[in-house]
């Protein structure tokens, strides 16, 4: 919930800007989806029910090829005493992505993508559960861009599938994987 109102706030901040000049390929992105598939020890103590995902991120592009750091999360519902049943948290993921485009025809394109990431799981009251861990993700998704001589605008449908490995000093391992699919909108600057 906290991360969808947070990334939301952010992409009426992004959705509100002017288009800048589209100088060196540079852009921000921002984004939200439904709830992601969970699998693993994850998907074992928490579910997604009734909570969202969202990205935010920073990109430069040059050609095909694009360097993305992004913040990402979605929110889990404990389905397990152990995490306290029906107990909201949030993921909050950090995670560097290279990406590479293939034009389809016109302004639409596909891209593939692939980045290794760090990420949280936060308590309800949102303070830090001292699980955290390091991991990697595999992706893609659909662009569509206008892009002209002076700003540059797009639109995509991103999946992301992410791994990791969640651990906190005496407690139990909490690996597993998250599937995320996201619509979200990009500017150039």
């Amino acid at each position: 919930m906290r991360i969808r109102l947070a990334l939301g706030a952010a992409l009426a901040v992004a959705l509100s800007a002017p288009l800048a000049a589209h100088a060196g390929g540079g852009y921000i992105s921002a984004g939200m989806g439904g709830g992601a598939g969970l699998d693993g020890e994850l998907g074992t103590f928490f579910t997604t029910e009734d909570s969202g995902s969202a990205r935010l991120s920073l990109g430069q592009r040059i050609g095909p090829v694009a360097l993305e750091a992004s913040l990402f999360g979605a929110g889990l519902v404990g389905q397990r005493a152990y995490v306290g049943m029906d107990a909201e948290y949030d993921t909050l993921t950090a995670g560097v992505d290279l990406k590479y485009y293939i034009g389809l025809t016109g302004p639409l394109e596909i891209y593939g993508k692939a980045g290794l990431n760090k990420t949280w799981l936060m308590e309800p009251d949102g303070v830090q559960h001292d699980y955290d861990g390091r991991g990697w993700d595999l992706g893609g998704g659909v662009q569509f861009t206008i892009d002209t001589p002076m700003a540059m605008a797009a639109v995509w449908l991103d999946f992301t599938h992410l791994r990791t490995e969640l651990r906190e000093e005496g407690r139990r391992r909490l690996d597993g994987r998250m599937n995320m699919l996201t619509l979200g909108v990009s500017l150039g600057f």
